[in-house]
C-alpha cells in the first residue's frame, strides 16, 4: 500500500490459490484495492511465469513479491522498479538461496529451477543467461520460511514500521 501511495506501483494484483473466490482473499482485495486472479496449477515457476506474462498484458513492467519478506518495503520496490528501466528482469535474493521478489519487463523462463532450495536463485539466473535476459539483483534480504525465521521476525517486529507488520 505504501508503494502505491508513493507512486512506485500503479496497481496491486493478488494471485490466489486454491481459489480467488475465498472470502479471505475478497476481504484483502476490498481493503487494499487489489484485483484477484487465480493461480494456474503447476510448480512455483509455472505459476510465476503465468502471473508475470498475464500482468504484462496490463502493464509495461511488473513486480512479483511473496508475502513472507517483512523487510521488502516501498523503497526496495522503488529500487527494483528503477532497475527495470535498464534491465529485462530484477531479482531480490534471499539469504537462503531463493528470492523474495522478481520483476520483469518481458515474460521470463523458470525452467530447471530447484525450488525451495539454496539453488533457486542461481538456477533462475542461469536460465536467464541461457535466454539472453539482462537482469540485475537487489541487496540480499531474508524471508520467513522456517521456525527460526519466525523467531527472527518476532524479535524485529517492534522495530518495523506499522506497514510492514
Amino acid at each position: 500500500m505504501a508503494a502505491r501511495g508513493a507512486g512506485v506501483i500503479d496497481r496491486i494484483e493478488l494471485w490466489c490459490a486454491p481459489s480467488a473466490a475465498s472470502p479471505y482473499f475478497r476481504d484483502i482485495a476490498v481493503t487494499t484495492g487489489a484485483s484477484l486472479h487465480a493461480q494456474v496449477r503447476g510448480d512455483l515457476g509455472t505459476r510465476m511465469a503465468h502471473a508475470i506474462a498475464d500482468a504484462l498484458t496490463r502493464a509495461r513492467a511488473v513486480l512479483l513479491v511473496g508475502t513472507d519478506c517483512p523487510l521488502l518495503d516501498a523503497d526496495r520496490l522503488a529500487d527494483a522498479a528503477a532497475l527495470l528501466d535498464r534491465h529485462d528482469a530484477v531479482l531480490g535474493p534471499a539469504e537462503d538461496g531463493g528470492y523474495v521478489l522478481v520483476g520483469a519487463r518481458r515474460p521470463l523462463p523458470f525452467a530447471a529451477v530447484l525450488w525451495s532450495s539454496p539453488h533457486a536463485f542461481t538456477d533462475t539466473t542461469a536460465g536467464f543467461g541461457r535466454a539472453g535476459i539482462r537482469w540485475a539483483a537487489l541487496p540480499v534480504l531474508w524471508d520467513v520460511d522456517e521456525p527460526a525465521d519466525l523467531t527472527r521476525f518476532e524479535a524485529l517486529q517492534h522495530t518495523l514500521p506499522v506497514t510492514a507488520r
